[in-house]
């Protein structure tokens, strides 16, 4: 059973784009209708277009210049980051149930940064057959030309299936349906680690392949980015009853977003706005009907709203919210699109 207190609760849904949140309209005028109190965002652009820098950079408001390993940027990030010290100094636990390898590259660089961290002497596998076969397909992949790449549907979530680790809990995949089941019991509350609490979900959501069906069920094979969908927000959407029925919900900020667009063609550089869909809920809001909002923004004011609805004490100026950008008003943005050239190497264009 998942527990919290009086919280910030991000639900990061993966290449979130704002075509999936039309396709959603498209599907049912009224699918929005349970995020009372929320205010809709469709004019937002991320920061980064790939998962890897984009969770890290959300999370931590630091971002990745690139001049360096990713496991130095991790280690970064996550250890100075000032917004995760301003949530320690306020009080707050810090629980982030997010993949490996995109996310971060070893757990030693969350240590005294996540509280949901566990002690583990290595690993067991428990499907070898399925690990084989992940093989050989991540190899084909390795092998294919550039333009056949994308026949093979193959993430670092792909071979956590195939085994379990030691340790007081198991190691969190993404892993939208196994996620929808452990929230099955419902919540409660839980002040062991505080009165407040961060919780940031990592849902695979919109992201090929697709393993999850609109009624939140596994499904091994012909799922789409629709009932995937779909699914996610029906396990939102049950998260959200759940802090209703613990009168937990009015006292919460609570986002909703992705951590990048869809690409289109990661081969070709972009030539109009990449957009990201976007929901959020600051705290004293609960029964109002959903809004939505014209304002130009962007991932840069995702920190500053959170601080600001949650009234963290502190001396940094993190800058404009989400509530602080007026509508008509043209804005400068940055989405940082990682464009593949035919030999497999890349590069960043603003």
């Amino acid at each position: 059973m998942w527990t919290l207190n009086v919280s910030i609760v991000i639900f990061l849904i993966d290449r979130f784009d704002v075509s999936y949140y039309h396709d959603l309209l498209e599907f049912d005028a009224d699918f929005f209708a349970p995020l009372t109190g929320f205010t809709c965002f469709p004019d937002n652009v991320s920061t980064f277009s790939r998962t890897y820098p984009a969770v890290a950079g959300m999370i931590t408001g630091i971002e990745n210049d690139f001049s360096g390993k990713a496991e130095a940027y991790f280690e970064h990030a996550y250890q100075d980051s000032p917004f995760l010290r301003d949530l320690r100094d306020n009080g707050y636990s810090i629980r982030l149930y997010t993949d490996e390898y995109y996310s971060y590259r070893d757990a030693a660089s969350l240590i005294g940064v996540a509280d949901n961290i566990t002690g583990t002497t290595g690993y067991v596998v428990t499907d070898h057959a399925g690990l084989a076969g992940n093989m050989l397909r991540l190899s084909a992949y390795r092998y294919l030309p550039v333009v056949m790449k994308s026949m093979i549907k193959i993430t670092s979530g792909t071979f956590t299936e195939s085994g379990t680790y030691s340790g007081d809990e198991p190691a969190f995949a993404v892993s939208d349906a196994r996620t929808y089941a452990m929230l099955d019991k419902g919540l409660e509350i839980n002040t062991s680690y505080g009165e407040n609490a961060y919780i940031f979900i990592h849902l695979s959501g919109c992201h090929s392949p697709y393993y999850m069906d609109e009624n939140g069920k596994f499904v091994s094979s012909g799922g789409n980015s629709l009932d995937a969908s779909r699914g996610c927000f029906k396990m939102i959407y049950h998260y959200l009853d759940e802090l209703r029925r613990l009168g937990l919900y009015e006292d919460s900020t609570i986002v909703i977003t992705g951590d990048h667009p869809t690409p289109v063609d990661d081969y070709v550089e972009p030539d109009a706005p990449r957009l990201t869909a976007l929901f959020v809920k600051p705290a004293g809001k609960s029964g109002q009907k959903l809004v939505t909002s014209s304002a130009q923004v962007s991932e840069r004011n995702l920190i500053p709203t959170l601080v600001r609805s949650a009234g963290l004490r502190t001396t940094r100026q993190y800058g404009d919210g989400y509530f602080d950008i007026p509508e008509g008003k043209d804005t400068e943005r940055h989405h940082l699109f990682e464009l593949t050239y035919d030999n497999g190497s890349s590069a960043l264009v603003d």
